[in-house]
């Protein structure tokens, strides 16, 4: 794996995507700093981070024709992943937050952003961003966030830990072409955080609906039921949790 570290940069991924334009990637890449300006989360949301003290990543990975049936799948094994990982080292509960951040106490620990690159019909590699909240103490009122630090109570060493996730995410990835996709759906399911809980949603015109999470389609959707019994899937951006 070929180890890139930045002192700053706007965006790990966005990074990682302009050597990908530029050059044939072939072998792993990590791209990491402890001060990304402008992060993007999935569908173009913003993350946070205090400069020094939060970890930014992005892995390329590349495959020998993925089939894009199995791109669900990626975001699945890779959040378990870094679920399972972190769970390791804190106390408390570590949970999932459809469709990849990673929580504790309903508040934001970790955030993912997978990028798979077609060509032909099929998956020719992914960059993965991975932002984790490390050092950091002080987050913005409208911000529900979370830090390592606060969980475990002293500081952590971003620099190891991005190496550990390094290693959990490219066993993840080396897994998926040939994994049991519906055994890594529930796996997935199992780890939502509220999973049949009843929870308020923000759904399509601003409307506030009490649903719990009912399934996660094999597309990767997010599907809610209401408390008629009438189930409804969602796609990214389309619904909002409520806290």
């Amino acid at each position: 794996m070929k180890i890139i570290k930045l002192s700053a940069t706007s965006s790990t991924n966005d990074y990682l995507l302009e050597l990908l334009r530029n050059d044939s990637l072939e072998q792993p890449h990590l791209v990491y700093t402890l001060d990304q300006t402008a992060g993007r989360g999935q569908q173009g949301s913003s993350w946070f981070g205090e400069a020094g003290k939060n970890l930014a990543m992005s892995l390329f990975w590349a495959f020998d024709g993925l089939a894009v049936d199995r791109i669900p799948a990626l975001g699945w094994a890779l959040s378990l992943a870094v679920r399972n990982l972190l769970r390791e080292q804190l106390s408390g509960e570590i949970q999932l937050k459809w469709p990849n951040d990673i929580m504790s106490d309903q508040r934001k620990l970790a955030g993912m952003l997978v990028e798979p690159q077609l060509r032909g019909g099929s998956v020719r590699s992914v960059v993965v961003g991975l932002g984790v909240n490390v050092n950091n103490t002080v987050f913005p009122e409208q911000i529900r966030a979370i830090s390592l630090r606060q969980l475990a109570s002293e500081e952590q060493d971003a620099e190891a830990l991005c190496l550990e996730l390094a290693g959990c995410m490219m066993e993840a990835l080396k897994g998926v072409p040939h994994a049991n996709l519906e055994r890594l759906r529930v796996d997935y399911l199992q780890a939502q955080m509220g999973l049949m809980e009843w929870r308020q949603f923000q759904i399509p015109g601003g409307k506030r609906m009490e649903a719990r999470i009912a399934d996660i389609s094999p597309q990767g959707a997010l599907v809610l039921e209401d408390r008629t019994g009438i189930r409804t899937t969602y796609g990214l951006k389309e619904i909002r949790f409520c806290f």
